[in-house]
């Protein structure tokens, strides 16, 4: 899914990207505190003292997680679409996402129905019409295993004081995500001291397949005032 951003961004800079245990190509158990572990494990590979984390969705949770446990790797924070962490909002991993129709499908055995159901909700629908994009997207939830679904994920550890993270901030929407997940970006943003909220007008949950051009320049506006990377 970061297959754009990957290729306009890496002309400004490394970029990184890999799939979490459990998911595309990456095989093992999901589990949230061990994507901390690897993402870490990660810049320990490559050799890179820290980075500018982008997370999406999930994927902003690990990322948070990580700047929370180790700051000093973290040079700047992109949390895309994240869910409710602070139990403000309405609860859309249970509520506006259909997980338990989800796992019951998994569990019997119908992948194929699961990855149609992914493609035809509004939470993974896309918002603009390109047939580019939207291959992309079929092409990710085809490959879509579903360990998540049919492993009991342990419950994540509690964020702990929001107000000590000193990382410099931004949380991103798409103006057409869940509302649950809008408020749960607004709710973040306003409980991380010196965070920002960016709404992307024209995407929805998937902004960065959305409208990439938009995404990409909120990235760079963003990087391009982080003092470590300045011209």
């Amino acid at each position: 899914m970061w297959r754009p951003e990957a290729a306009a961004l890496s002309r400004d800079g490394r970029v990184l990207s890999y799939d979490r245990r459990g998911f595309g190509l990456s095989t093992g158990t999901p589990s949230l505190a061990r994507d901390v572990d690897d993402a870490v494990a990660l810049l320990d590979a490559c050799r890179l003292p820290s980075a500018v984390l982008i997370g999406a969705s999930q994927g902003a949770r690990v990322a948070l997680r990580v700047a929370l446990g180790a700051p000093d790797r973290v040079r700047g924070l992109i949390l895309d679409a994240p869910p409710d962490e602070l139990g403000r909002g309405r609860g859309a991993l249970t509520d506006e996402i259909p997980l338990d129709q989800c796992r019951a499908l998994a569990r019997a055995g119908d992948m194929p129905a699961v990855r149609r159901l992914w493609l035809e909700h509004p939470f993974t629908r896309l918002v603009r019409a390109d047939p580019a994009a939207q291959r992309l997207l079929e092409s990710v939830v085809a490959r879509y295993p579903g360990a998540d679904l049919l492993e009991a994920a342990p419950r994540p550890a509690p964020l702990g004081n929001l107000g000590t993270l000193a990382v410099p901030t931004l949380v991103l929407n798409g103006a057409s995500d869940l509302p649950s997940r809008i408020e749960s970006g607004v709710a973040l943003a306003t409980a991380v001291p010196g965070a920002r909220h960016h709404v992307l007008a024209g995407a929805g949950h998937l902004a960065n397949l959305d409208d990439p051009g938009a995404y990409e320049a909120a990235i760079r506006a963003f990087v391009d005032k982080l003092p470590a990377f300045q011209r």
